[in-house]
C-alpha cells in the first residue's frame, strides 16, 4: 500500500484529513464526489475542523445535485412548536421507491414577522437536506444549515489548511489523475488506447512487422496499407513527432526502408 493510500484509510478510521497535503485532500475531495455521482467543480463540500478533527460537511450544492440526481421527492408531513422550538418533520423517497424521514429544528421563541419566516424556512430546508443526505446514504455527513447552527466552542479555530478547493485546483487533480488517453486506430477501423505516446510506437512498430511479413499480400499492397495507417493515425504520429521525434524518426526510417529496398 502506498503513502497516500494509508494515509486515506487512516482518514476514513479516525475522521480526521489534516493528515493529509493540501494536494491529497483535493484527491480526496474529488474521490468522495466521484463516488456518489455528483460534480466536485460546483463545490459540493467544505472543511471543517470539529471536535478537533478536520473533516467535510455538504454544502447546498451537494444536496441539490443528490435530489436531482435520485430524483428525489419530498413532502413535510408536520410543523410545531413546543416551547419556543420549531419542529418540521419531512418524509421523501427516491426514483428506486426508497423511503425515509427526517427532521430540521429552528429556535423561534420572541421571534415575530419577517424573523419568524426566515426561521421557519431555514428549519424546512434543513429538514429537506437531512433527508437527501440520509436517503443517498450520506447521513454521516452535515449539512451547511447545522454547521451554522453549531457552537462556536465546538468549532477549532486553529489553522485548518487550505479550505473550499478552487475550480482551477479541482479541474488540475482531475487532469491529473485522469491521463489522458491516445487511440491508434488499426486494420479493420479497430482501436487500441494506449496511456502513453510510447507504447503507442511500440504498437504501430509490431503493425508495420505484421503487415511487412505478411506472406499473402505482395510489396505494393503492403506499401499501402502502412501509408493508409499512417494517414488515418496522422493527428496521434503527429503528437509523436512533436514529443518524441527519435521514435518517430525510427518508425518512419524503417518504413521508407521497407518501401524503397
Amino acid at each position: 500500500m502506498n503513502e497516500l493510500a494509508n494515509q486515506l484509510q487512516q482518514v476514513i478510521l479516525k475522521g480526521d484529513l489534516r493528515t493529509l497535503s493540501d494536494q491529497d485532500k483535493l484527491i480526496y475531495y474529488k474521490n468522495v464526489c466521484e463516488s456518489i455521482g455528483i460534480n466536485p467543480l460546483t463545490k459540493p463540500f467544505d472543511y471543517i475542523v470539529l471536535n478537533n478533527k478536520q473533516t467535510l460537511y455538504a454544502t447546498k450544492n451537494c444536496t441539490d445535485q443528490l435530489r436531482s440526481l435520485h430524483k428525489i421527492s419530498i413532502t413535510i408531513k408536520e410543523q410545531k412548536i413546543d416551547n419556543g422550538l420549531l419542529t418540521v418533520i419531512v418524509e421523501g423517497s427516491d426514483r428506486s421507491g426508497r423511503q425515509d424521514a427526517d427532521m430540521g429544528f429552528a429556535n423561534v421563541q420572541g421571534l415575530r414577522g419577517e424573523a419568524l419566516g426566515n426561521a421557519m424556512l431555514k428549519a424546512v430546508t434543513k429538514a429537506k437536506r437531512r433527508l437527501t443526505l440520509s436517503i443517498c446514504g450520506l447521513g454521516g455527513f452535515l449539512d451547511e444549515t447545522e454547521v451554522e447552527d453549531l457552537p462556536q466552542r465546538a468549532v477549532s479555530k486553529q489553522k485548518q489548511g487550505k479550505m473550499t478547493p478552487s475550480t482551477q485546483d479541482i479541474l488540475k487533480v482531475i487532469d491529473e489523475s485522469n491521463p489522458p488517453v491516445y487511440t491508434l486506430v488499426l486494420p479493420g477501423d479497430k482501436e487500441k488506447h494506449h496511456d502513453s505516446l510510447e507504447t503507442l510506437a511500440f504498437t504501430f512498430n509490431d503493425l508495420m512487422l505484421v503487415i511487412i511479413n505478411n506472406p499473402d499480400k505482395d510489396k505494393k499492397e503492403k506499401v499501402k496499407t502502412i501509408e493508409k495507417a499512417f494517414k488515418v493515425n496522422e493527428k496521434v504520429m503527429n503528437q509523436l513527432k512533436d514529443s518524441h521525434k527519435k521514435t518517430y524518426d525510427e518508425l518512419t526510417t524503417k518504413f521508407e526502408n521497407f518501401k524503397n529496398g
